[in-house]
C-alpha cells in the first residue's frame, strides 16, 4: 500500500467514526426527548408517591 491509499483509509474511518458518532448523538437526543415526554406524560402523583407515606398507615421508622 503506497502512502496515499493509506490516507485514505485513515480518512474514510475517521469519516465514518464522526458519521456515526454524529447519528448516535442525534438518536440518543431524539430518544431522551421521546423519554422524556412519555416519563412526564405517564408520571401520575398515585403512582409516584411511596406506598407507605399514604394516609392510615404509620410510616415506618
Amino acid at each position: 500500500m503506497t502512502a496515499v491509499e493509506v490516507f485514505n483509509v485513515e480518512i474514510s474511518k475517521l469519516y465514518y467514526f464522526l458519521l456515526s458518532d454524529i447519528i448516535i448523538k442525534r438518536f440518543c437526543r431524539i430518544y431522551n426527548t421521546t423519554l422524556l415526554i412519555t416519563h412526564t406524560t405517564s408520571q401520575h402523583p398515585w403512582r409516584r408517591r411511596d406506598p407507605n407515606s399514604r394516609p392510615g398507615r404509620p410510616a415506618d421508622q
